[in-house]
């Protein structure tokens, strides 16, 4: 019953009110928020939170990443610094490239000029130089060295024939060139382009020469003063830093370098990086108590790598953090914190009912399970990543040291490898024991089958005198012919002498007096280090290559030296021949790795020759700078991972080592890892599941019982009844329903028996034909309405409604149909209104109160008397415009000795009088509101069919479809009268007629 509308007078009782707050529903409303938002903050918040950290994970991963990258730069800087730790080959390089900027320009004097300048400035003390012009003729005031103009002319000359290819030899004056150029100078073959060890003093310790011009030559000494490596290394990083000052700051970081001394003060230290003594102190520190050579610092890296015992270089490098990144963490969060206040707000407006959520119990119990069970899953989902990342990056680092070092081991056993040579090369000579006063060339088979044996590849044997008596040369060594020896052979009378305890000068062959004049000392020099290591396998540099010598002497049958052997071994070619025997053999003990050795002078003496991963190591072969530091790298080839590590040999001085390592042990314990996560989720999963499943059937069996229940009373069996499984919630509830059952029979039957006082059928008369429905939000309702014939031309048509619903509405309307069922009721519709209103008043005593329409038709004439007790105004639908029938009154049972009135309409051939309740018009719709008298009115004449049954499904579809799904919230009840020309009344109507027992007085 509504408070507004057509006809509404009252408002109605309703059990499920609004009401109004006070102080304790507001403290329970609060305590209800807390408990929503909680159980939001656990619920969506450990998920959010795990993505978060998740993500964060990914960010640190990236980090480290970036961060790996820099050390790796930092770290390749130092080493290409430290690579220029051999000064010889820096100063080669470097006037090599003077040599090529001199004279590729159309004023060589000038630009020397300049270049020369500057290099004193760069270093001081280290270079004399001597300018010669196209003709041979010395630059006065361009050269360093007082020397023999017309000596130094002629050898100009000679040396410049000898590359044309017009003479054989350039030393005519040999004296001069030792004099000049050093002791240790060959005199032989090629000799510009090279840095040559020309004397065993500091002073003019080495000597340089361009390749003879049509600018002329440059003739270069270099003085090696005590801080010679210093210079040179000081001299590299200034350049290094020169270079980095040039690079743009958001292409690339530059990565500034100094040098440390031992005793260097650390304020001058650490100025060139802007930092005070205070923090140099703690970094310095750092660098004490750790193993590491790097070290990060508020986000800089610091990395110090020792280079001589009294040098190292110490450099830096900041990290520029992603702001792209970081702006993407904050967005993230940013969006994760609105995610989740979403979702609070709609849990809270769920939970309290203001948004409707139907989810079924075995949902929620499904994702209960997926959800204690994911949480944990994902925890440790994350932690299994971060580990084996982890993991992976320390076997990585592992398996990286471990090749090191056994790279390292295998270039140390080089050395080793001599001993067994020497001493048996060394027997194999004291086996020789000639007779006393034989010649060499009793001994020519013996030495024969000693070089084949020991594959020397040059054998120079000596008398007493010094002089050569026999000789066998190798083309691999072609360099060491004649000139090369030439020492050998001032010394080798010396030698034996010593041997024989002959120490007399007198006694002695003379030497060449004009060379020892020269060099006398450098020959004293070289002497003492030739007897320290006689008899044994010693490296020397000779020409354009490395050589092992062993000085070996020959004893007759009395114990006299009577010869000195001076034998020698290529180094390149010992060095191959010990890469070719034992590299792949040791390659082999190193599981999953290929070995390469890079020879950097020539890739093709490189082995093996061509190696299958060439093209991978190619541009990172040559990163092992450092002889102490190896280079590290990972490379990913059809889905594998690949580990590089790189070292600079020591002892195969020509030769990097490269390994190629494949990950398969380390993917094989990251496999095994990762299985044992797996198991053990698998057994977490496999436990939740037999949990949920123990679970699911403790509470989905009860419910599953309670279901069949509900599906009972709805096919209205109220026989059937439910299992109790046990003595807990769901039991009690079980025994509960079943109690309800056995209430709802009853009900069941007090609904039957409101449905039959209810016309079934539609009623006609006539032309017209009536026709209604009932629909009642609960078992029973409160509605009411009938319509039955009262003569052969009369219909007396009632509809009602009761305040509230259920069993006492029941009644009421029951007591109505009772009352109108009395034979002695009144025809006349106010009449038959105070008839009910004496009843319901007296009864009820205002408990109740029912709203009610009476009318009362005539078919032949067309007129109505109505009469209104607070009803809904009925409306008239004519010429497809509906209209209300207004009729005023007050409610049944509202007070005593109330008088009622009636009114007089006229219905004409093919009008339609619809009757409702106040449910039909107050149903809420889609959108949560309520329907309205003009929605209601402009969809009504479209409704109407040619009769009232059809017109009153067409309603009841129209209204289904405008509300929201579910039970109505209140009795809805139509009554239909319709003109339908041409219809007769039918024999169900005439046997109603006959069935009713009308008193006389109702025809007055």
């Amino acid at each position: 019953m509504s408070t507004s509308g057509p006809g509404s007078t009252i408002g109605r009782e309703r059990s499920g009110g609004y009401v109004v707050p006070t102080q304790s529903s507001d403290v329970g409303t609060r305590s209800f928020m807390r408990r929503a938002y909680m159980f939001a903050l656990i619920f969506y918040g450990i998920p959010m939170l795990l993505a978060f950290l998740g993500f964060r994970q990914v960010v640190f991963e990236l980090e480290a990443s970036r961060r790996g990258e820099l050390e790796l730069r930092l770290e390749e800087t130092l080493s290409t610094i430290e690579a220029g730790a051999d000064t010889l080959e820096f100063m080669t390089r470097l006037l090599q490239e003077l040599g090529k900027r001199v004279y590729a320009k159309p004023d060589p004097a000038a630009t020397f000029r300049r270049l020369a300048i500057t290099l004193k400035k760069r270093f001081p003390g280290i270079f004399e130089f001597t300018f010669v012009d196209e003709s041979g003729a010395v630059v006065e005031e361009l050269s360093d060295v007082t020397v023999s103009h017309f000596l130094l002319k002629q050898f100009f000359a000679d040396y410049r024939n000898y590359l044309a290819g017009h003479s054989t030899g350039y030393g005519r004056n040999k004296a001069f060139i030792r004099s000049f150029f050093g002791s240790f100078v060959p005199v032989e073959g090629d000799i510009h382009e090279k840095l040559h060890y020309a004397s065993a003093q500091s002073h003019h310790r080495f000597l340089f020469l361009t390749r003879p011009r049509a600018g002329g030559m440059l003739i270069v000494h270099l003085n090696q003063p005590k801080n010679w490596d210093e210079i040179a290394l000081r001299d590299r990083v200034l350049s290094h830093n020169r270079q980095q000052s040039r690079i743009h700051v958001n292409k690339r970081v530059p990565i500034p370098v100094t040098v440390v001394g031992l005793n260097q003060r650390l304020s001058t230290v650490f100025a060139p990086f802007g930092l005070d003594v205070i923090r140099g102190k703690a970094i310095w520190k750092s660098f004490r108590s750790s193993l590491t050579s790097s070290k990060w610092h508020d986000s800089v890296l610091w990395s110090r790598r020792a280079v001589f015992p009294h040098l190292s270089l110490l450099a830096s490098v900041p990290f520029a953090e992603d702001s792209d990144i970081h702006r993407l963490d904050r967005v993230l969060f940013a969006c994760l914190v609105l995610l989740w206040l979403a979702l609070a707000v709609i849990t809270h407006r769920v939970m309290d009912g203001r948004l409707p959520l139907y989810v079924s119990v075995r949902a929620k119990l499904i994702f209960a399970f997926m959800y204690t069970a994911a949480v944990p899953l994902i925890v440790m989902g994350i932690t299994a990543r971060t580990y084996l990342t982890e993991r992976r990056q320390v076997l990585e680092s592992h398996l990286h040291t471990d090749v090191e070092k056994s790279m390292i081991a295998f270039d140390s056993v080089f050395p080793h490898t001599f001993e067994p040579m020497a001493l048996n090369v060394k027997n194999a000579f004291l086996r020789l024991s000639p007779p006393h006063g034989a010649s060499v060339s009793s001994l020519i088979p013996e030495l024969n089958s000693i070089q084949t044996s020991f594959a020397i590849d040059s054998l120079r044997i000596f008398d007493v005198s010094g002089k050569a008596v026999y000789e066998n040369i190798d083309d691999a060594v072609r360099s060491l012919k004649n000139e090369d020896f030439n020492m050998f052979d001032r010394i080798a009378a010396t030698i034996i002498r010593n041997l024989n305890s002959h120490f007399a000068a007198a006694s002695a062959p003379a030497p060449d007096n004009k060379a020892n004049q020269a060099s006398q000392s450098d020959m004293d020099w070289f002497l003492s280090n030739i007897t320290k290591q006689l008899g044994n396998i010693s490296t020397y540099e000779f020409g354009p290559g490395s050589f092992l010598i062993s000085i070996l002497p020959v004893f007759d049958d009395t114990q006299h030296a009577i010869f000195l052997a001076v034998a020698a071994w290529s180094r390149a070619r010992i060095e191959r021949q010990y890469l070719v025997k034992r590299l792949i053999g040791f390659a082999r003990q190193l599981p999953d790795t290929d070995l390469y050795a890079w020879n950097r002078r020539d890739e093709a003496l490189s082995i093996p020759h061509p190696f299958r991963f060439d093209r991978l190591i190619h541009s990172f072969r040559d990163r092992a700078h450092s002889t102490s530091h190896g280079a590290r790298d990972r490379r990913v080839m059809s889905g594998d991972t690949l580990l590089l590590t790189g070292v600079r040999c020591q002892e195969l001085i020509e030769y990097n080592l490269v390994a190629v390592s494949r990950d398969v042990q380390i993917r094989r314990e990251l496999n095994d890892i990762a299985w044992r996560f797996a198991f053990t989720a698998f057994i977490m999963i496999l436990i939740s599941i037999t949990v949920g499943i123990l679970l699911a059937r403790a509470f989905l069996a009860p419910i599953a019982h309670l279901s069949a229940g509900v599906a009972a009373l709805r096919l209205r069996d109220f026989e059937a009844t439910i299992p109790v499984l046990d003595d807990d919630e769901l039991g009690r509830l079980s025994a509960a329903f079943n109690g309800m059952i056995e209430g709802l029979a009853d009900l069941e039957l007090a609904r039957v028996m409101q449905e039959s006082l209810f016309p079934d059928k539609p009623l006609s008369l006539g032309d017209w034909s009536v026709y209604g429905t009932c629909l009642s939000a609960s078992q029973v309702g409160g509605d009411y309405f009938d319509y039955f014939p009262v003569d052969e031309r009369r219909i007396i048509i009632i509809i009602g409604d009761v305040t509230g619903h259920g069993i006492s509405a029941a009644l009421v309307a029951a007591m109505a149909k009772a009352i109108l069922a009395h034979p002695c009721h009144e025809t006349n519709p106010a009449k038959i209104l105070t008839a009910m209103h004496t009843v319901i008043a007296g009864v009820l005593r205002r408990k109740k109160l029912m709203t009610c329409f009476s009318a009362v038709f005539d078919v032949v004439t067309g007129k109505a008397i109505v009469s209104n007790a607070g009803h809904n105004y009925p409306y008239l639908i004519r010429d497809g415009r509906p209209q209300l029938i207004e009729a005023v009154g007050f409610p049944l049972g509202i007070a005593r000795q109330r008088e009622f009135k009636s009114r007089e309409i006229d219905l004409s051939p093919g009008d339609t009088l619809f009757f409702y309740t106040d449910g039909l018009i107050e149903a809420v719709d889609n959108s949560g509101a309520p329907l309205n008298y003009p929605c209601f009115e402009a969809a009504l004449p479209g409704l109407l069919r040619k009769n009232p049954v059809e017109t009153e499904r067409a309603i009841r579809a129209w209204h289904a479809s405008r509300v929201r799904p579910g039970p109505p919230d209140d009795d809805i009840t139509m009554v239909i009268l319709q003109s339908i020309p041409g219809v007769q009344t039918s024999a169900s109507d005439s046997s109603i007629l006959d069935s009713i027992t009308v008193p006389q007085r109702l025809f007055l």
